[in-house]
């Protein structure tokens, strides 16, 4: 695929193409998941279908995308072939490590939940959070919107429309005040030039899937919750002392708190780091 022969309004057609497939691929999914707890199946089986499901439909909407707009495959946007990464295994636990740390040290009380239903949590959290939320939202941001941005446009529009986009998208179905959003929107730019600087170094969008898929599964899935409200639905919880929103992260949570953008900017320095290391000048 040769990106600087496409058309400025094909290649904004191709983006809006991309985030619309992750909303409809969504939308099927949770559907599906519906139709099965109203058959009796229960809750565990259906949330592990809804996860498969929603990264089929999604991945078959960016092959054929990418087929008939782009006259490409996903290999061009990086997408394919799979490309496990140990180093970004390793990364992604030292992030939220990073995070929980300074969360913790924040000051504040874990409380243990009697949840009837921890299969479910887990797997939810595991498979749709991580697994399925990391690779669909890393193949549209780092794979498909990124990869048409990078050959035409080069790295720097690549790197923060993307995050900037990725941040924004955030915003929609909560209930945020000014400062909330400037806060979200700071902390989503950061986390997706985190992601984006981690698919120029990898070549791939499959180090930030993990990355992605790993930090889900701790601050998004349910297994554990950071707040300063117990949520009864989560297995464990931290109850947050401090109510400064910069701790918490206001009404949306600890991923737009000071402790997680700071996470954010430092190991995008690493990564950062290791691209000039390896002197790569160009997206691939």
């Amino acid at each position: 695929m040769n990106t600087k022969t496409l058309s400025s309004w094909k290649i904004v057609l191709g983006i809006i193409l991309a985030i619309l497939s992750l909303i409809i691929g969504q939308t099927i999914a949770i559907l599906f998941a519906e139709i099965c707890l109203k058959m009796g199946i229960a809750d565990w089986i259906s949330n592990l279908l809804m996860s498969f499901i929603y990264v089929g439909v999604v991945m078959l909407e960016l092959y054929f995308l990418s087929k008939i707009l782009f006259k490409s495959d996903l290999k061009d946007f990086k997408i394919l072939p799979i490309k496990p990464s140990l180093r970004y295994m390793f990364f992604s636990l030292a992030l939220v490590g990073f995070v929980t740390v300074l969360l913790i040290f924040s000051k504040g009380q874990f409380i243990s939940n009697e949840v009837g239903n921890k299969a479910t949590v887990i797997i939810t959290s595991v498979f749709y959070y991580g697994l399925a939320t990391g690779i669909v939202e890393e193949s549209i941001f780092r794979g498909m919107i990124f990869g048409l941005l990078g050959k035409k446009y080069g790295k720097l529009p690549a790197i923060i429309f993307p995050s900037l986009v990725f941040g924004l998208l955030h915003i929609l179905g909560n209930k945020l005040g000014f400062v909330d959003i400037v806060q979200l929107i700071l902390a989503g730019t950061s986390v997706g030039v985190l992601f984006s600087l981690i698919r120029i170094e990898n070549n791939s969008i499959w180090g930030s899937a993990i990355v992605h898929g790993i930090w889900n599964i701790i601050f998004v899935g349910g297994i554990i919750n950071f707040d300063i409200n117990k949520d009864p639905q989560s297995i464990y919880n931290f109850v947050l002392s401090s109510k400064s929103q910069l701790i918490t992260g206001g009404n949306f949570g600890v991923e737009a708190s000071l402790p997680a953008i700071l996470a954010y900017i430092l190991f995008s320095s690493l990564v950062f780091y290791w691209i000039k290391n390896k002197n790569i000048k160009r997206i691939k």
